[in-house]
């Protein structure tokens, strides 16, 4: 999804590295590994071009 929503691999993957302050300063694999996958799915469909 993330992908489809970026458009590349490369801004995908930089965006899912990022920390992210709507996350409690985690990255995406940090949230997902805690099983936050809701607030990850929300932080990645609320945010134009996700970023």
């Amino acid at each position: 999804m993330l992908l489809q929503l970026l458009g590349s691999r490369d801004r995908a993957a930089r965006w899912m590295c990022m920390r992210q302050r709507s996350l409690g300063g985690r990255t995406a694999y940090e949230a997902l590994a805690e099983g936050d996958f809701d607030l990850v799915w929300d932080q990645m469909l609320g945010v134009p071009g996700v970023d």
